[in-house]
Parts: structure tokens; C-alpha cells; sequence
């Protein structure tokens, strides 16, 4: 049923035998866990689900170069590790990912800026500002 987030395509492996590898559709994942329950992997499931997360929306439109603008010293109780690191263009992508990048490149990537901050009982978390061509390749 194409409105299912799990969907199978088949592929061959090197002794030609037939499997059926499932993947998830994001755009239609409305974050259930269904798939992290059922999923067949040994161990620890391919795919975890981790909830919704608290997030922080910003209504701003970037300008160039103005991602680290968002980046700054603290945020909230939150203290920057470091100076913000970005990476713009396909090379730097590449760099940044560690391959997988052709989905974004599809998307007018244009560049992404990072940062690290620690907060109470030293959490850390790794903010990424990700900029695109347009509005639209952007979701």
C-alpha cells in the first residue's frame, strides 16, 4: 500500500540469491517505532526511533555566510565548545559526511555550519545549520 511508510525492494546478491531488503519512506513516517519493534537484525534494531525531540524554531531566512550568526557563544544554558566549523560545496559535503551525499547535493546544497555545546552534567549536543538553494529544497 503506497500511503505505508516500510516498503521492500529486491535486490541480488553476489551468489544470486533474491532478497528483499525493506526501507523506510521519511516522508510518509509519522515516527510509530513500528519498524524498530519487527525489525529482523539481530541485536540492536537497524532503525531506533527516539521520540520526538524538544527542538527550537527559527523563522529567520539565513543570508550567506549567516548560519554562525545562530552559533553564538550560548544558547540558553547552553556553552559553545568551539568556533563553528562549516563546510560549502560538494567537496567540503563529502568531507563533512564521509560519503552519502548525493541526496543533499540533489537538494541545492550549498553549505552546512556546526557547533558543539555543553551544558549542565557536561551533555553535549552538535547543533547543524544546514543551508539550501531554496525554501523548498530545504524540508
Amino acid at each position: 500500500m503506497p500511503t505505508k511508510a516500510i516498503h521492500f525492494n529486491t535486490c541480488v546478491d553476489a551468489q544470486q540469491r533474491e532478497i528483499r531488503r525493506p526501507f523506510v519512506r521519511e516522508n510518509i513516517c509519522v515516527g510509530c517505532g513500528f519498524c524498530e519493534r519487527v525489525c529482523p537484525v539481530l541485536g540492536t534494531p537497524a532503525i531506533v526511533i527516539e521520540g520526538i525531540q524538544p527542538q527550537t524554531k527559527i523563522t529567520h531566512r539565513l543570508k550567506s555566510s549567516s548560519a554562525n550568526n545562530f552559533l553564538t557563544e550560548t544558547i540558553g544554558e547552553w556553552k559553545r565548545v568551539s568556533a563553528p566549523i562549516t563546510y560549502e560545496g560538494k567537496e567540503k559535503l563529502y568531507e563533512y559526511i564521509n560519503g552519502g551525499a548525493e541526496p543533499y547535493l540533489s537538494y541545492s546544497f550549498l553549505r552546512v555550519s556546526q557547533a558543539e555545546y555543553i551544558g549542565e552534567a557536561n551533555k553535549k549536543i552538535l547543533i547543524d545549520i544546514w543551508e539550501f538553494g531554496s525554501p523548498e529544497d530545504a524540508f
